[in-house]
């Protein structure tokens, strides 16, 4: 680097007792650094994780942007309210550790309240634990401000780790849904006593639900889904009310009490009260209890439940119908009593019992009810010895029976019907296939049910390369990031570079956390023909720079003093001149590193800061004992 000399004449004279120092400042250019790469449109860093911080980097975000908060902790005393499309992104559960410190639980740490329904928007909360102290709910997803006839289909809350409520039944919930729709996965609910609730809603805005929207929507990306999720420490999984649905699949589940039902279907009450759930699918998952459980309190609308394995020593399957539909009236053709339901191959330790079914119902009278909903009417069980008369049955397409009664169904599959094995729990190595086919007229099979794409497409989303992504200008030695986006379940990821425009990659990192972020030092080659490919690190998706970008020589710095000359004067053994400033300015391009030191070392000057970055200011001042009367000059090289 270049240096800027400053020349300092100093006189002291025996006529005069004054020391005087003249300082002359020259200019040269500087060689330095390029400026600073600028923020993306799509990603917003928070300066931390505090509340502040990262409300304030929402509040800066667009529609359709990221906030990636960075590792740390911290204790939230406020509500995060977002209301536009967003994903909020953090460095990982046990990286990024929120607490919640708000003291009320009618309140959460993240609730995500839309303002623009009708576009369907995206959301996301992911990389995060939260740790709720018993002191408010974790997240909100608030659809209940929708009066429209569009389902809200693409949330997604996953890879976090939601603490701090346990063995309480009625305490903080991790996460409140209230009629949006997507997929919860990934997630540890860790000694967790209810961690769900997909119910929240007045019985208003049920109303609407009900007489806007499709009551049969099984199999479909219209729903909820929570799969290859981790619960421990349960008494509830979750609830259903208020026209709310679900699927809950491939679940690994340990209980803490069987006091409550695991799972809930909620049907309609008074008048005035709720809305019935719309229904619910439940298969795939893995029950770990010691003491004996009431798996599902179904209640109301259509429920699948199957192929699910359990290690309790006894476990039972209720339904009931609690109040008439004519109290809570709606123009959808669909009932609210439970109806349509199908209970099949659920299993204990693999290959063992069935669970028993328990139906009861006092306060019924819908038409064709009388008192108590009924198997083969409203549900049908499964039957092992099934030829198309009653129940449930199952095997390949080709063994069923060609005569049916209607109502009865019949699981069509080519995969193993006695033994579990590989089909349920987290991360299943053989998920479940197959097709579920109702007898809808005399000796008329019709296809009812395919279970929905697993994993759920949401989770296979490409990755996008964000920057560079072309147009980009990086001079060589600079520090610039490398950032994309994924909603995939990717991992590590590999990063490689290229300067001929894709023919061929040099690699920058083989492996890399999915932090969605990589600080890179350009490398010592110009070319106008570069892009930066991300992809997974074993094998998935990958995506390059949209376009080229260049790598380009450092641009110059051109620095500018304040002051070309100070003088300073001092009487021996008396008075002197107080020190002087001179501000160092950038006028050119690049950021500026620069020093301040005395061109010829005597003791004679003090210079404070001796070197900064960007523009600053030194402070200039003497040091005159022990000098004679007279002229004096010297340097200052910055």
């Amino acid at each position: 680097m270049e240096r800027t000399t400053i020349f300092i004449s100093r006189w002291i004279t025996r006529l005069s007792p004054a020391v005087i120092i003249w300082i002359f400042v020259a200019f040269v250019f500087a060689a330095a650094f390029p400026l600073e790469m600028m923020a993306q449109a799509k990603m917003i860093v928070a300066a931390n994780a505090s509340y502040s911080a990262v409300n304030t980097a929402v509040a800066a975000a667009q529609p359709g942007d990221t906030v990636v908060v960075p590792p740390g902790q911290a204790t939230w005393a406020s509500q995060l309210i977002i209301t536009k499309s967003l994903s909020l992104i953090g460095a990982g559960a046990g990286s990024t550790v929120i607490t919640s410190g708000i003291g009320n639980l009618n309140a959460y740490l993240i609730a995500y309240r839309p303002t623009d329904f009708a576009s369907n928007p995206a959301f996301r909360v992911s990389g995060f634990t939260f740790d709720l102290a018993n002191s408010s709910h974790g997240v909100f997803l608030d659809g209940t401000r929708n009066t429209t006839s569009v389902l809200q289909t693409r949330c997604r809350i996953d890879h976090n780790t939601f603490t701090g409520a346990p063995n309480h039944a009625l305490g903080p919930q991790a996460i409140h849904i209230g009629g949006i729709m997507g997929v919860v996965d990934n997630n540890l609910f860790d000694n967790f006593g209810y961690p769900i609730r997909n119910c929240w809603g007045p019985s208003a805005q049920s109303n609407i639900w009900w007489n806007n929207w499709n009551a049969n929507l099984l199999g479909t990306s219209e729903n909820m889904y929570f799969e290859d999720n981790t619960f421990t420490g349960v008494e509830i999984i979750m609830d259903c009310q208020y026209g709310n649905r679900y699927a809950f699949r491939y679940n690994t589940v340990t209980t803490w009490t069987a006091s409550f039902p695991l799972l809930d279907i909620h049907g309609n009450h008074s008048a005035g009260d709720q809305y019935s759930s719309f229904g619910g699918e439940v298969y795939g998952n893995q029950l770990n209890d010691t003491s004996g459980m009431r798996l599902m309190d179904h209640r109301g609308g259509k429920l699948l439940l199957f192929m699910n394995n359990s290690t309790t020593p006894s476990w039972h399957i209720q339904v009931r119908d609690e109040a008439p539909d004519s109290s809570n009236p709606t123009t959808n053709p669909e009932p609210q009593y439970p109806n349509d339901s199908y209970f099949f191959l659920n299993r204990r330790n693999l290959t063992g019992s069935a669970p028993t079914i328990v139906n009861e119902g006092p306060w019924s009278d819908n038409p064709p009810l009388y008192g108590v909903p009924q198997e083969n009417r409203e549900f049908w069980n499964g039957n092992p010895s099934f030829n198309g008369t009653v129940g449930v049955g199952w095997g390949t397409l080709a063994n069923r029976p060609t005569t049916c009664t209607v109502g009865v169904g019949y699981w069509a599959t080519n995969q193993s019907t006695t033994n579990l094995s590989g089909m349920v729990g987290k991360n299943p190595t053989t998920p479940i296939l197959g097709t579920l086919y109702v007898c809808t007229a005399t000796n008329v099979w019709t296809a009812f049910y395919t279970p929905y794409t697993y994993p759920h497409p949401m989770r296979k989303t490409a990755l996008t390369v964000t920057s560079p992504n072309g147009g980009e200008a990086w001079a060589i030695g600079s520090s610039q990031k490398i950032t994309w986006t994924s909603t995939a379940d990717i991992g590590n990821v590999k990063i490689e570079y290229s300067t001929d425009n894709g023919a061929n990659y040099t690699t920058i990192t083989s492996s890399t956390a999915d932090t969605w972020s990589y600080n890179w030092t350009v490398p010592n080659v110009i070319s106008s023909s570069c892009r930066v490919r991300v992809s997974a690190a074993g094998t998935g998706p990958a995506d390059t720079s949209d376009s080229e970008f260049t790598i380009v020589q450092s641009p110059p710095v051109k620095i500018r003093l304040s002051r070309s000359r100070l003088t300073f004067a001092a009487t021996t053994g008396g008075k002197q001149t107080p020190d002087q400033f001179v501000l160092i300015n950038n006028i050119g391009q690049g950021t500026m590193h620069w020093t301040a030191e005395e061109a010829e070392p005597g003791g004679m000057l003090r210079i404070s800061p001796t070197q900064g970055t960007g523009n600053g200011k030194i402070l200039v001042g003497v040091n005159p004992e022990g000098f004679s009367p007279g002229l004096y000059t010297g340097y200052i090289r910055v």
